[in-house]
Order: structure tokens, then C-alpha cells, then sequence
């Protein structure tokens, strides 16, 4: 007992004896021997964004997550006047009043926690994230599904979600695509999916033939197990003949699409462009430009700004890597000049836009500032120089201006179908009295 005692002595003397000399650097230089400085980021936010950040801190402080619209996480978490994400209270208060059976941990740097709760049972953040609004207890959601339904009734989350995660599909048709190819392309040989009970088995089988487009066309490495018999399943398993792995395994990380492409490069170092099978959301936009006449309404209903224009010049700019292949360019064309060409491509030229088709623009002939499309002007003009309408060169003249100059022209012109007879003089007070008997 006596050298136990002396021991934790001589290490209280041995760590504060900085301390009572004042020397602030030997103090520092000691506790770098157990602390160490904190990253910059914690562990699973190598995917956040500010859109995303700023999402989550507006549902932190959401009472509309509870039943009842009174509870939110910042409720039990407070960090407000300095409560560094506590309530300072030894059982927290739920939604309907009723008192838990513990007290709520802070949250300031939660990230760095092995586990979350008291009793470790939620790995990570977002499992975390998920239980206190289901607890009954806490904030007394019934499940999931309602609390999909009551965040999509609240008009302000509308734009806020789109905008935060663009373009996220169904997780069927991207989510286990990109898993699929990221396990691939981190080294794993094969990937087989076993469908739970309610999966949508055509569809599943149909992603999954697209990711086995993607990764390795050659090879069976990413298939399906319908069966319920866990014996089968093994049998199955065990009797698979594993195909060689890649041979530099990387880690895919960012969005889905991004994860899709990090791993298919992985997989085809020397290919530049994976062809796929109709209906697969990669690929480049094919443009008859002897049919197109640059009417931009291509431009106007792409839903991911893969198709974009240019304010200064009559073009057409594409990238690729942002086509979903969606159909509605193709469907909106009037021309019917837009076809579609499934494909990954795997160049840096997908990341970039490019101009696709390109005409000469027309110049005013009256203040020489460029606008519309030569080639229509002219085929307009030619259409309409016999027309009774436009008999006589001013009216064809103002087919050839810009906006402003040909309302000017209209303005100033003959036999104006806008001109009307004088404007009748305003009534005044003596107009009135002057009329007046009386008076």
C-alpha cells in the first residue's frame, strides 16, 4: 500500500512541477505527450457540404420533428448562454412531458466518439441522428415514413433538400450502382446482393446489369442470390469462383455519380468511353446540327444545366459528366435534332463543357449589336419577302433588328396599328363650372 502511495506522489510532483515553475513551454511539451491537436474534420464528413451543414443546423433546431411541434434536438442539446450541448438536468423532458431515464450527452465534438449514446449503441452520428426522434419517450414520431411525410409537407424544405442533394435519385437506381463499383474498385473480387422481402426485383436485376456494364463486362463479378434458404445461399457463395481482383485498389469517395467514376477509372485505366445499355443514366447528347436552329429550349428544361448556352454567342455548350439522360431535351426539341448516346465516359473531357453546335450571329441592321441566329434571320426573311403582310422593304428591315431598334421603328412608322386619334383633354374645374347655371 505504501509504494502505491508513493508512486501516484512522485507522478503528481513529476507532471505539476512545470506548473509551479512557470515554465509554460515545458508544460506544453509534456502534455503533447498525451494530447494531440484535433483535425480539421471529423471522421464521416469528408461528404459535407455547406448547403448540407447548413441544412442539418435548420433541423437541429426543428420542433416540427416531434409529434406534437414542441421538441427539437436543441431542446435536450441546448448550446445557447453556454450550455456546451446540455440541459444540465438529470433526465431529460420529452415532446408529451414524460421524463427519460437519462440525461442527455453533449453533442460539441460528438464526432469524435467511438460510439454515441451512454450505452454505445448507434455507431456513428446518422445512426444517432435517427433514434431520439422514433423514441417514444423523446420526440414520439411513430416511424420513418411519417417523418418523410410531415417534412415534405413544409413548403420551405422543398428547394432547401433539391438544392442540397441535386439530382439524388431513388437509393435502387444510383446507391447500389455506386456501392457495387466502389467495392470493386477497393479490391474486392465480387459483389453479390441478396434482396430483402419487398425488394423491386426488376429493377434491382436491372441496375445490377448496368453495374456489371461498368465495372467488368467480361466477368460475372456482380450478381444477384434470390433465395430465401440460407443453405442455398451458402451453397451458392461457397461455390463461386472468385475472378481476379483490381490490381490498384482505390478508395472512391463524394457523390454517387462521382463514386461511379472514380471506380470505373480504377477498373479501366486505358479506356476512355464504357459503352452501356439503352436507358442507363450516363452519356453524351447527340445533335443534328444540319436540323438544329439553336432554339435553346433544350437549354431551358435540363434539369442537371448539363446543356447550357452562351449569353453573348448563338451556342450550344454540353458536359457530360452532368447528363442524366433523361429524355426531356429529346422529347422538347421541335426539330427533333437530339439523340442520345449511352456511354461512361471516362476522359477529363467529361468534366468540361463543350460547344456542340455554333452559328454565325446576325448584326442589327440598325445599331449593328448582335443578336438571334444568321441563318434563321435569313430563312425568315426569305419566307416572308412575298407576303401581303410585309410588302415593302421597311417591314422586312424590321425582321432584321435587334428589340429596341425595331419598336423604335414601329414606333415612328406609317400606318402604326398601335397609333390612336389624339388623346382627349383632361376635365378641369373650370370645364365644370362653366357648364353650371348657377354660376
Amino acid at each position: 500500500m505504501k509504494l502505491v502511495i508513493w508512486s501516484v506522489v512522485a507522478l503528481l510532483l513529476s507532471t505539476t512541477s512545470g506548473v509551479f515553475a512557470s515554465d509554460t513551454d515545458l508544460l506544453i511539451k509534456r502534455a503533447n505527450r498525451f494530447f494531440e491537436p484535433l483535425p480539421d474534420a471529423m471522421p464521416g464528413a469528408e461528404n459535407d457540404t455547406p448547403e448540407r451543414i447548413a441544412l442539418g443546423k435548420q433541423l437541429f433546431f426543428e420542433k416540427r420533428l416531434s409529434i406534437n411541434d414542441n421538441q427539437s434536438c436543441a431542446s435536450c442539446h441546448r448550446l445557447e448562454d453556454g450550455f456546451a450541448g446540455v440541459d444540465n438536468l438529470a433526465t431529460s423532458p420529452g415532446a408529451r412531458g414524460e421524463q427519460g431515464t437519462r440525461n442527455s450527452p453533449t453533442v460539441l465534438n460528438a464526432g469524435w466518439q467511438d460510439a454515441q449514446f451512454w450505452d454505445g449503441r448507434a455507431e456513428d452520428l446518422v445512426e444517432q441522428a435517427k433514434q431520439p426522434i422514433l423514441n417514444p419517450i423523446e420526440m414520439g414520431m411513430p416511424d420513418e415514413k411519417t417523418v418523410e411525410e410531415k417534412i415534405r409537407g413544409i413548403d420551405a424544405y422543398h428547394n432547401t433538400f433539391a438544392e442540397t442533394f441535386p439530382g439524388d435519385e431513388p437509393a435502387i437506381t444510383y446507391q447500389n450502382i455506386a456501392e457495387a463499383i466502389a467495392a470493386l474498385a477497393a479490391g474486392f473480387a465480387s459483389v453479390t446482393l441478396l434482396p430483402g422481402p419487398g425488394a423491386d426485383r426488376p429493377a434491382l436485376s436491372a441496375q445490377m446489369a448496368l453495374a456489371q456494364a461498368i465495372a467488368r463486362p467480361d466477368m460475372n463479378n456482380v450478381q444477384i442470390i434470390d433465395t430465401p434458404d440460407p443453405d442455398a445461399m451458402s451453397d451458392a457463395l461457397y461455390a463461386e469462383t472468385a475472378p481476379a481482383a483490381v490490381a490498384q485498389p482505390v478508395r472512391p469517395m463524394g457523390t454517387r455519380r462521382q463514386i461511379t467514376r472514380q471506380a470505373a477509372r480504377a477498373l479501366h485505366p486505358d479506356t476512355e468511353h464504357l459503352p452501356l445499355p439503352e436507358g442507363a443514366p450516363y452519356g453524351a447528347v447527340v445533335v443534328d446540327t444540319e436540323a438544329c436552329t439553336l432554339c435553346l429550349s433544350c437549354v431551358s428544361l435540363c434539369p442537371s444545366g448539363a446543356l447550357g448556352d452562351n449569353s453573348d454567342l448563338p451556342q450550344l455548350r454540353f458536359q457530360e459528366d452532368a447528363c442524366l439522360q433523361c429524355g426531356l431535351c429529346s422529347n422538347i426539341c421541335p426539330e427533333d435534332a437530339i439523340t442520345y448516346a449511352p456511354r461512361l465516359n471516362l476522359t477529363d473531357a467529361a468534366l468540361r463543357q463543350d460547344v456542340i453546335n455554333e452559328e454565325e450571329p446576325f448584326a442589327c441592321v440598325e445599331c449593328g449589336s448582335l443578336f438571334g441566329v444568321k441563318s434563321a434571320i435569313d430563312r425568315i426573311t426569305e419566307k416572308l419577302e412575298n407576303h401581303s403582310m410585309f410588302a415593302g422593304t421597311d417591314k422586312l428591315r424590321m425582321i432584321q433588328m435587334c428589340d429596341d431598334c425595331r419598336v423604335n421603328a414601329q414606333f415612328h412608322s406609317e400606318n402604326n396599328p398601335f397609333t390612336d386619334k389624339q388623346r382627349p383633354r383632361p376635365r378641369t374645374t373650370e370645364d365644370y363650372l362653366s357648364k353650371r347655371r348657377d354660376h
